[in-house]
């Protein structure tokens, strides 16, 4: 598992540096467009795009911090958004875009913990779902990972679900 990590690590950094400069080449013709346009509706088009692009850079810019070398900072963090941004580095898989993924953790619920570790955990959980889901082999309609997280006062329990065959 820890190999595994370390090889989506360095895909994750791979991929960003490929992705950045014709990334900046586009964000950079679409800002020279928007300034040179005074058609409303193809203003509005350009501004879409932008947002996408911007989008795309966001990505870009989680899958560096996700090849970064981990602090052992601990910090109160929210668990729905970090499983989102797991979730978007597993779904670069194209294996990933048949899969019905739903987070189903309440927006309160937050664990004091390392960022970048509890990432990594959740990257390697869903991967595995991910993994259980091969070959379209899967249970009852089509391939689904469910997760969720509750809050038991001093703990929490996170369940991650797929209907992948089984061991």
């Amino acid at each position: 598992a820890q190999d595994r990590l370390v090889s989506l690590g360095l895909l994750s950094a791979s991929v960003a540096h490929e992705l950045n400069t014709p990334l900046a080449v586009l964000n950079g013709s679409i800002e020279k467009l928007i300034e040179s346009s005074t058609d409303a509706h193809t203003l509005d088009r350009l501004r879409r795009m932008h947002r996408v692009a911007q989008r795309i850079r966001g990505i870009s810019e989680s899958l560096l911090d996700f090849s970064r070398v981990r602090t052992q900072k601990m910090e109160p963090i929210g668990l729905h958004p970090l499983i989102d941004e797991a979730w978007a580095l597993v779904a670069i898989d194209e294996r990933a875009s048949t899969v019905k993924f739903s987070n189903s953790t309440s927006q309160g619920v937050r664990v004091v913990a390392n960022s970048d570790r509890m990432l990594q955990v959740f990257v390697n959980l869903l991967q595995n779902s991910l993994d259980a889901l091969r070959d379209k082999q899967f249970r009852g309609g089509g391939p689904t990972v469910t997760i969720t997280a509750e809050d038991l006062g001093e703990l929490r329990r996170v369940r991650v679900r797929d209907n992948g065959p089984g061991i």
